[in-house]
């Protein structure tokens, strides 16, 4: 081909100067034949290149190449290939015909090669150059390297590899025998594994390499001459995704809130990359776990975390955990257990509440006390007693409040003690209610003479009373009324007037509320007598 596009000119010039032989001088055609051959010159022998390879280790590149056979060569000019049939030149090498030539990537200018972002194969082409600069650029006889990418795969995790294959232009490589994939340790390549010359991809499972994190690409194939020849592909480094765990994970405690709603309390370490947590139960240990809430946090907080549990109830008593999942819904780890508190209460006679409640299971430290919370007629809570750690129930004797009062109610808040320089753990309890009866005794006679101070007056007396809605009034025989009162600690003495009543039976009508808001009524008699000297 070289040689028809050389002397095809030649011949041109040839075919129209014998068309006019008889009008030209010989002399003329002899000087047309010499200019000729003084343009075009001898034929240039393209250099076959052997190989393109990278070195992983320091990103050097070698190119290796046949000698041109044409004498007289003035310089190789080494080419970068863009794409095919079209390139920038690199470098010129004056009167050499080495077979190789080593440069680092680092070295090469941005405007041949825009070395911060290379994301394909390089590829290069080798030419030659006589004295008369008679040459041929060689784009099409270019080779490539190999392109390696890799990633980071999870569920389950993994290494995979990819790769472009080694290609050249016109002297096509006549065999790839195989690929093999290196772990760089050390600055040492370590093989890892082979595979057949047409494939292009590996996935490795990530604990079987997890003593590598970047990886090259060697290959062996066979030149245009049969000869063997090796190329390496660029140095790729694989970041696995950041998993670490969180330094803190744990369950601080199960309470109730003010709406009686049981509120999960934890801490998380928020540097760590994982935020899936599940949130486990189960309401008694012969059972298992069940899955309560699945939920991606994102905005948790380094000291505490409220997750309400509207589900469930909160005289109801569990165990709870969480688990930390990985991306593939996969347990990694797990908190503390976590229980809440339940408080029941028992009226085992009518004046006194007996409180009972479990141990708070999960935390690391002792607990310190348990404090016990009254409210009296849905009035504000007040502490009313501490007791130590072993004690469990509590008796509230009502005997002094059941007078005023019928409406009693209480939570037990439990407390850890600190570990170390932490703030004090603490777990409230459900809240318990408890509403007396109310009781009220009217007496059938008074002796307004009496030596016994009780027998002296006419006095209602009640248990779990409203202050509220009370009325008594007191009528003789013929309907006029003797006395009246709203206020449950008023008595009637046998007077009218300031003066005392004859004996006799009186009519009493006595009204009154409990603190449930319901109103009673209750009608009967009294006798009047006086004793006797």
């Amino acid at each position: 081909m070289l040689v028809l596009q050389i002397y095809k000119p030649l011949q041109s010039v040839i075919l129209k100067t014998n068309n006019y032989m008889k009008l030209l001088p010989v002399k003329i055609l002899f000087f047309i034949i010499l200019l000729n051959c003084r343009l075009f010159g001898q034929i240039i022998d393209i250099p076959d290149i052997r190989y393109v390879t990278i070195n992983p280790l320091n990103n050097e590149i070698t190119i290796a190449w046949d000698s041109s056979l044409t004498a007289n060569i003035a310089f190789t000019r080494i080419s970068y290939v863009l794409r095919d049939g079209f390139g920038r030149d690199m470098l010129d090498l004056h009167f050499n015909r080495d077979t190789s030539i080593t440069f680092s990537l680092d070295t090469i200018p941005n405007s041949i090669i825009d070395t911060d972002s290379i994301d394909r194969p390089l590829g290069f082409s080798v030419s030659v150059y006589d004295i008369n600069n008679n040459g041929k650029l060689a784009l099409n006889s270019f080779h490539k390297t190999m392109y390696l990418k890799g990633s980071y795969l999870f569920c389950p995790e993994r290494v995979e590899l990819s790769w472009t294959p080694y290609t050249t232009g016109e002297l096509a490589i006549k065999t790839i025998q195989n690929y093999t994939i290196y772990g760089i340790n050390n600055n040492q390549l370590i093989p890892l594994k082979q595979v057949e010359g047409n494939i292009n991809s590996y996935v490795f499972d990530a604990e079987s390499i997890e003593a590598y994190k970047c990886f090259c690409i060697g290959v062996s194939f066979l030149g245009y001459d049969n000869k063997p020849c090796t190329s390496f592909s660029n140095k790729v480094c694989i970041e696995k995704k950041i998993t670490d765990k969180p330094r803190y994970f744990a369950i601080d405690n199960l309470t109730v809130g003010d709406n009686d709603k049981l509120n999960l309390e934890f801490r998380y370490d928020t540097t760590s990359s994982f935020k899936k947590l599940h949130l486990y139960y189960f309401e008694n240990p012969s059972q298992k776990f069940e899955l309560l809430d699945s939920t991606s946090f994102t905005n948790l907080d380094d000291t505490i975390n409220i997750v309400e549990l509207n589900n469930l109830n909160s005289k109801q008593k569990y165990l709870f955990k969480l688990y930390l999942l990985n991306d593939c819904n996969e347990i990694i780890d797990s908190s503390n257990f976590g229980s809440n508190i339940v408080l029941t209460i028992q009226e085992k006679t009518a004046f006194d509440a007996f409180l009972e409640w479990n141990k708070y299971i999960g935390w690391n430290g002792e607990i310190s006390r348990h404090e016990i919370y009254r409210s009296i007629d849905n009035d504000t809570f007040e502490k009313i007693n501490s007791l130590s750690n072993n004690y469990f129930t509590y008796t509230d004797y009502l005997n002094l409040l059941a007078e005023d009062h019928n409406s009693f109610c209480y939570y037990i808040k439990t407390i850890q003690k600190p570990i170390q320089n932490e703030k004090e753990i603490w777990s409230k309890s459900n809240t318990f209610c408890i509403n007396k009866t109310a009781r009220v005794f009217v007496p059938n006679t008074i002796i307004p003479n009496s030596s016994i101070a009780e027998n002296k007056i006419f006095k209602v007396y009640s248990t779990y009373l409203s202050s509220e809605g009370f009325r008594l009034v007191i009528f003789d025989q013929w309907g006029k009324l003797q006395f009246e009162s709203t206020n449950p600690n008023d008595y009637w003495d046998a007077t009218s007037n300031g003066k005392f009543v004859q004996e006799g039976t009186y009519i009493y009508h006595l009204e009154y509320s409990t603190t449930q808001g319901n109103i009673e009524n209750k009608k009967g008699t009294v006798n009047v007598l006086f004793e006797r000297n």
